[in-house]
């Protein structure tokens, strides 16, 4: 592995990182070039060496000496693991200049409720954003990012209500619904009453009713039903799984986590039943990990690891 970089002073702290984690585990080859190009690489640059020290501690933690005979067969895993593992914690800090110039907004971890100008709620879920615009001839919420519960009120002007993505528009034929979009998708799940959700850049729509949801693409509309109930989870502080995937349950955290939570081994097949806090989720963390027997080992503020406890 050759560094590319003519001034490696300057080089971007991710790269360093991932070069880092490289030779964290490549170095435990015994052949004599690799061993010198790495001292090479080490000896470049200051930073080198103090953020190989910091992932050379990671790799201690997720891999102890009397492991190490392991370390042959899932090393790249293991690197390229802890590459994004750092990677993405520092991805996950970067928000677009949408969500900071946005009317309402919410930072990871924290859920908000919005009382509107006519009298409608709009619930914010974690890491989310929405703009309002209304007019004498109509009521739009652009939701700028992650997912909102919105419980809309009658309008004596008797204006529609809209909740608007690049993907979708969805309308409220009465009161109680929930949007939330990803790169791909955006997802409209009906509460209470019905909802026209259409899609922007086909000619897709569908009415939904309380119990019903659509994910609609950029060139598809799918509709399925899920288990209603009273309202999103989330919106109630709590976060509810009945025998989910520990890996999905990961990702799940994440979207309340400040930083990177990341499961080891991806091949954990264990599901998982139980409440934990929204609005908590340092407990959350740690519940989890105590209810599933994981080690939690947490390497900087921005990334923590979650470790199966080896069985006897």
């Amino acid at each position: 592995m050759t560094d590319t970089a003519e001034n490696p002073s300057h080089q971007n702290l991710d790269t360093i990182r991932e070069q880092a984690a490289f030779w964290v585990v490549e170095r435990q080859s015994e052949d004599q070039d690799t061993q010198i190009e790495f001292k090479a690489w080490l000896e470049q640059n200051p930073l080198h060496q103090k953020i190989f020290g910091q992932m050379e501690q990671m790799w201690l933690a997720v891999d102890p000496a009397e492991h190490q005979q392991k370390v042959r067969t899932k090393r790249n895993r293991i690197a390229s693991g802890l590459a994004f593992c750092l990677l993405g914690a520092a991805l996950h800090q970067l928000l677009p200049w949408q969500y900071w110039r946005a009317d309402y907004k919410t930072e990871t971890g924290q859920i908000r409720s919005v009382t509107l100008a006519d009298g409608s709620t709009a619930i914010l879920n974690s890491n989310s954003a929405i703009n309002i615009h209304f007019t004498d001839s109509g009521r739009t919420i652009e939701l700028v990012r992650g997912e909102a519960l919105f419980e809309v009120q009658k309008d004596q002007q008797q204006r529609r209500f809209i909740v608007s993505t690049p993907l979708a528009t969805a309308e409220a034929l009465g009161t109680a619904y929930s949007v939330g979009i990803t790169d791909k998708h955006t997802l409209v799940s009906v509460y209470e009453s019905e909802v026209k959700a259409s899609a922007t850049l086909h000619n897709s729509m569908a009415r939904l009713k309380p119990g019903q949801q659509a994910r609609i693409g950029a060139d598809s509309l799918e509709q399925s039903r899920f288990n209603l109930t009273g309202a999103p989870d989330w919106s109630q502080g709590s976060l509810v799984f009945n025998r989910v995937p520990v890996q999905e349950v990961v990702t799940r955290l994440n979207q309340y986590h400040p930083g990177m939570l990341h499961l080891m081994d991806d091949q954990d097949k264990r599901l998982f039943t139980g409440v934990l806090p929204a609005d908590d989720s340092a407990a959350a963390v740690k519940l989890f990990a105590q209810s599933m027997g994981f080690s939690l080992q947490e390497f900087t503020p921005y990334v923590s690891v979650l470790i199966a406890e080896e069985k006897n």
